[in-house]
């Protein structure tokens, strides 16, 4: 007989429930520093787009009137047409990318993951969890999903690199094995 047969169902299930709560708080956990990273990157890649595409229409605004002025050079008008395609270019990312929009949703749905990882923590630093408290963050976790943009895959692998650092630094260094006899006692040498 298996010893785990033995025991109640109540237990076991409340275990298994509690088994459960742990490892959706590491797929929460996850999702809410992978959006805090989506959202800060993609903030990153508005403000670079936005300040680029500023920058080299002023610079073809300005070469424009320069060339038409005075120069007859071919290569001072061909470099004119790249930088007004290039301007022309970052100009239509920053529409169909929509990066400060796209910030602000993996903001939003950090957030979200945020409260659910610390309800889930909640329950978990309590009584073992019933099924309908199991049902109630699944329910909450899925309309959190909903809402949630996809999440690009580097972003769920570096925060899964960052739960790994951190766990580390909480556990902190492992003892060095002990070499020579146990309890600190004198080892018996044999006398020459």
């Amino acid at each position: 007989m298996n010893p785990q047969d033995a025991e109640p169902r109540e237990a076991r299930s409340a275990e298994d429930g509690q088994e459960l709560l742990l490892r959706w708080r590491v797929g929460i956990r996850t999702l809410h520093i992978g959006h805090n990273l989506a959202g800060e990157a993609f903030d990153k890649w508005a403000r670079v787009t936005g300040v680029a595409s500023a920058v080299i229409g002023s610079i073809v605004g300005t070469a424009i009137f320069a060339s038409l002025a005075a120069s007859t050079r071919v290569e001072i008008r061909i470099a004119t047409g790249v930088a007004s395609l290039v301007a022309a270019g970052l100009s239509t990312a920053q529409l169909i990318w929509n990066y400060p929009q796209l910030a602000q949703r993996h903001k939003c749905a950090a957030v979200k993951y945020g409260t659910l990882r610390r309800r889930t923590e909640e329950i978990l630093a309590g009584p073992p969890a019933s099924s309908a408290t199991l049902q109630d963050v699944s329910r909450i976790w899925e309309q959190v999903e909903d809402i949630a943009p996809p999440l690009p895959e580097r972003f769920r692998r570096r925060a899964r690199y960052m739960m790994d650092v951190a766990d580390r630094k909480m556990i902190g260094p492992q003892p060095a094995a002990k070499t020579g006899p146990p309890n600190n006692r004198p080892a018996n040498l044999p006398k020459p």
